[in-house]
């Protein structure tokens, strides 16, 4: 397991500890609906629920520990010629494809 925590905040999430925990449950949710439809996405934790920790001032996620893959395995995807012929699927049920032109 790996904990999250991120240090150096934009001032809104400084003021407002609430929008930052937002922010993270948002994160969350979104890496946490890729991976149980088997994306490939660091997931998070099974260990602990799908939600923010406030720790001594400081707000964590937990996320699986993955093995890095090295670059050279890496192949690049062919999504440019799909994207320009507007052929996005829909995670949603929107038009764009759950993106804003």
């Amino acid at each position: 397991m790996v904990a999250r925590a991120p240090t150096v905040l934009p001032p809104a999430f400084v003021a407002s500890p609430e929008r930052q925990a937002a922010q993270q449950r948002s994160e969350l949710a979104v890496a946490g609906w890729l991976a149980d439809r088997d994306h490939p996405v660091v997931a998070p934790s099974p260990l602990v629920p799908r939600k923010p920790v406030r720790h001594e001032g400081f707000s964590m996620t937990f996320w699986q520990y993955v093995e890095e893959v090295p670059r050279t395995l890496l192949q690049p995807l062919d999504v440019l010629p799909v994207a320009e012929a507007g052929g996005f699927q829909s995670c949603c049920g929107c038009s764009s494809g759950g993106l804003e032109q």
